[in-house]
């Protein structure tokens, strides 16, 4: 039986799995000149290169790990990679 409660590894605040929403956070390292920067992307912005939001793709990880295990995990980074690594993309920014 899963757990109906979630607790928070980083603040260790707890609350339903119900009331929990996901969101990308994409990281990366671009290259510009001899200048590497670091940028992470967060949010539903990123819900068009994956085709879906990020708790459906949460849902349906959950329910993939239940036939492939560990190697979901080896998987999503390939498709990640395969999708962003050596293409150009056009985010906005904000510096906070």
């Amino acid at each position: 039986m899963r757990d109906s409660r979630y607790s928070c590894k980083k603040c260790g605040f707890t609350c339903e799995v119900h009331n929990i929403s996901y969101r990308y956070r994409l990281s990366f390292s671009v290259a510009k000149d001899s200048d590497i920067l670091r940028l992470s992307v967060f949010g539903s912005c990123l819900d068009p290169y994956f085709g879906v939001s990020a708790g459906f793709l949460q849902r349906f990880v959950e329910e993939v790990k239940q036939e492939v295990g560990d190697r979901v995990q080896k998987i999503l980074i390939q498709a990640v990679e395969d999708c962003f690594v050596g293409r150009s993309f056009i985010f906005g920014l904000r510096v906070s």
